[in-house]
C-alpha cells in the first residue's frame, strides 16, 4: 500500500510540474499494485487521476473510460469526493471535445453531488454548534440552581440560627423570672 502511494503521489508531482506523460506512468503503476492489493479506494483514485491526466493530454477517450471505471467502483463503495471529481473531469473532457449535453450532464452531477456533501458539512457544524450552545445552556442552568441551593442554605441556616437565639433567650428570660 505504501509503494503504490508513493507512486501516486510522484505522479501528482510530475503532473504539477507539467510533465504529463510522466504522471501517466507514475498513475499507472500506481493501479498496478492497488490492483494485485485489491485496494477499491486507490484504486478508484488512481482511475481518476488517469482520467485527469489523459484529458491534459488531450486524450479525452482514455480520460472517459478512466473515469467511467472510476464512477463505477466509487458509486459502489460510498467514495462521494472522488466521484465528484470524477464528474468534474468528464464534464471538461466532454466540453474539451464539444459535447455539451453530456458536459452539462455531468457539471450537473458535480454540482449536485457538492451541494449534498456542502449541506451535509453545514449540517454537522450545526449540530456541533446546538450541541455546544445546549451543554452551554445546560451548565449555565447547572450553576444557577447551585446558587439558589446555596441561597437557600444560607437563608435555612440563618433562620435555625434566629431560632437557636430565640430558644435561648426564652430560656435565658425563663431563668431570670
Amino acid at each position: 500500500r505504501g509503494l503504490s502511494s508513493s507512486y501516486n503521489n510522484l505522479g501528482v508531482l510530475h503532473e504539477y510540474l507539467n510533465l504529463f506523460s510522466q504522471a501517466n506512468d507514475y498513475y499507472k503503476k500506481s493501479l498496478d499494485l492497488e490492483l494485485e492489493l485489491n485496494d477499491k479506494d486507490g484504486i478508484s483514485t488512481s482511475y481518476l487521476n488517469l482520467g485527469g491526466i489523459n484529458l491534459k493530454l488531450k486524450k479525452h477517450n482514455l480520460a472517459i473510460d478512466y473515469c467511467q471505471k472510476c464512477i463505477e467502483i466509487a458509486e459502489k463503495n460510498g467514495f462521494s469526493i472522488t466521484l465528484e471529481f470524477a464528474y468534474e473531469v468528464l464534464y471538461e473532457t466532454y466540453k474539451g471535445l464539444g459535447d455539451n449535453e453530456k458536459a452539462l450532464l455531468y457539471i450537473e452531477k458535480f454540482y449536485d453531488l457538492k451541494n449534498k456533501r456542502t449541506n451535509e458539512e453545514i449540517n454537522t457544524q450545526i449540530a456541533e454548534l446546538e450541541l455546544k450552545y445546549n451543554t452551554n445552556k445546560h451548565q449555565q442552568a447547572i450553576e444557577l440552581l447551585n446558587k439558589q441551593k446555596k441561597q437557600r442554605s444560607i437563608i435555612i441556616y440563618f433562620f435555625i440560627g434566629a431560632v437557636i437565639i430565640f430558644i435561648l433567650e426564652s430560656i435565658f428570660l425563663l431563668y431570670e423570672n
